[in-house]
This record gives C-alpha cells, sequence and structure tokens, in this order.
C-alpha cells in the first residue's frame, strides 16, 4: 500500500539524516533528484533531506487519518444495511451459531 512505501521511504530517509549528521558539513555527498545525481555539500544536503521527511511524515499522517475515517464509513454503512462481509468475525460467529444441521 501507498502508506507502507511512504512509510519505508521515511525510514530511509532517516538512516540518510544520521548517517549525514555524522559528517564534516564542508564534505562533499551525492543526491538523486529526479533521476539526476547532484554533488553537493552536506551543509546543503541535510537540511533538504529533513524537509523531505517532513513531508513523508505528513502524508502518512494523512493517509492514516484517510484511513480510519473511510473505515468509520465503512462500520457504519455495513451496520446500516445489516451486511455481512465475508471473513469477517463476526460474520463468522453468526455463522457458526445458524450452521447446526446433521450431516449424512
Amino acid at each position: 500500500s501507498r502508506i507502507a512505501q511512504l512509510d519505508g521511504e521515511l525510514h530511509e530517509h532517516s538512516l540518510v539524516t544520521t548517517t549525514l549528521k555524522a559528517m564534516e558539513p564542508t564534505r562533499r555527498c551525492h543526491r538523486l533528484v529526479g533521476g539526476v545525481l547532484i554533488e553537493k555539500p552536506v551543509k546543503d544536503v541535510l537540511p533538504e533531506v529533513e524537509q523531505a521527511m517532513e513531508n513523508i511524515g505528513q502524508a502518512v499522517k494523512q493517509f492514516n487519518e484517510q484511513l480510519i475515517k473511510k473505515e468509520r464509513e465503512m462500520e457504519q454503512y455495513v451496520s446500516q444495511y445489516k451486511i455481512n462481509v465475508k471473513g469477517s468475525s463476526a460474520a463468522a460467529s453468526s455463522q457458526q451459531g445458524e450452521a447446526r444441521g446433521v450431516l449424512a
């Protein structure tokens, strides 16, 4: 899912940030931006990577909020129209209670 992908990117950015903080600010580093490899000093790249981390974190937060909202809407819809969702625990328990036939 998109949330998992962004979480992976966030983790990668945090590893890069940790590594760059340990380096000298004048040391040259390379960054891939839009398929183009750019050479810049660490002091210029570190704020860019931190800003990207912040943006990714905000996107993950928004996606999680949207997911929770949609899950609530789905639960309300299911309960309003009394829909049995296949594979859910509520549907499985109600089916077990009704299945009392004799097998021959």
